[in-house]
């Protein structure tokens, strides 16, 4: 049986991510802790969040950390 740790993400897996959303210009525009510090839930490959984020998200395992610029085709335009 695989460990937490072996699991990596894919399709029809149940995501959950911290994040930070900052524009161009540094600026934050939202983050996980104004949820209370509470992840970004999501089942992968379902279509609920940027396809750029899944991209870069694809192949990851528990713990790592992800520094993702989202492309405008893979965002939301």
């Amino acid at each position: 049986m695989s460990s937490p740790k072996e699991l990596t993400v894919g399709p029809e897996r149940v995501v959950a991510v911290f994040y930070k959303l900052f524009d161009d210009a540094g600026t934050m525009l939202d983050s996980s802790s104004r949820m209370g510090h509470k992840p970004l839930s999501f089942l992968f490959g379902a279509g609920n969040v940027l396809r750029g984020l899944e991209k870069a998200l694809e192949g990851k395992k528990k713990d790592d950390f992800v520094d993702v610029t989202v492309a405008p085709e893979d965002g939301y335009g």
